[in-house]
């Protein structure tokens, strides 16, 4: 996805919290400059709150909101809306204002 002249992605990884081998999955964003030459990473973050969500599945961006749609234990559908200015500030590299 295209989003101030980069191209916008995120990843996720899977972590196991330790004692009860509780699966947690973080994110970040990342972006890819327009010659597509140089990656950068952001900040990790968990989605979904107490009770965190799976890997992002989706990801719409207008022109004032950011929302993510993310899975719950493979059983639930969620989407989570941000505020577009707020969410690049914390989350995305390289295009901090």
């Amino acid at each position: 996805m295209s989003l101030d002249n980069r191209q916008l992605l995120i990843v996720h990884r899977r972590t196991v919290r330790l004692p009860r081998l509780r699966r947690i999955y973080v994110h970040r964003c990342a972006t890819l400059n327009p010659s597509l030459t140089k990656l950068q990473f952001g900040r990790y973050f968990v989605i979904g709150g107490v009770e965190p969500g799976q890997f992002v599945a989706g990801m719409n961006v207008d022109d004032d909101i950011v929302r993510l749609s993310y899975g719950r234990m493979d059983r639930s559908a969620h989407l989570a809306e941000f505020d577009r200015g707020t969410f690049v500030q914390t989350f995305v590299p390289g295009l901090r204002r």
